[in-house]
């Protein structure tokens, strides 16, 4: 799976990259952006930053990568890409905006052994499953210590 991870420069997002380590993960930013590899992370400028179009800049990002996943992190970005969710469909690019919900492990017996989950109005990106239980959740979660509650990451 390609994910394009937006804030690319941001402590969160190079966390994020890491976490995601068995995927291609592309880190951008805005502004000047060197082109670095490492392992599984990418890092990619996104040029300078345009409010009025914010969010064909980040699906041109994701075509220039062939993303399957944006994740948007800055708060603009964010409102800009809830609009324009069916624009990113129609090119097969999931948005994944985060939810503050935790979720019992008990709940998802069908991924207990997963210790990352990438959702996105209830499916699961990572094992491809769809939890119509979990329709209203979207984000990226990890399994805590105990192994006992999947915490939102963002």
């Amino acid at each position: 799976m390609n994910i394009l991870i937006t804030a690319g420069l941001g402590l969160k997002s190079i966390k994020l990259g890491k976490l995601l380590k068995l995927h291609s993960v592309t880190l951008a930013d805005f502004g000047d952006l060197s082109t670095i590899n490492v392992s599984n992370i990418t890092f990619k400028s996104l040029g300078e930053k345009n409010e009025d179009s914010l969010a064909h800049q980040l699906l041109t990002a994701c075509l220039d990568v062939n993303a399957d996943v944006l994740i948007p992190l800055y708060k603009d970005e964010i409102e800009s890409c809830k609009v324009a969710i069916p624009l990113f469909e129609e090119f097969g690019i999931q948005v994944v905006i985060a939810s503050e919900i935790n979720i019992d492990v008990k709940e998802l017996s069908v991924l207990v052994d997963q210790e990352t989950l990438i959702l996105s109005k209830g499916n699961e990106l990572i094992s491809g499953k769809f939890l119509e239980s979990k329709m209203e959740c979207s984000g990226i979660y990890v399994k805590n210590s105990e192994g006992t509650q999947f915490k939102a990451f963002i």
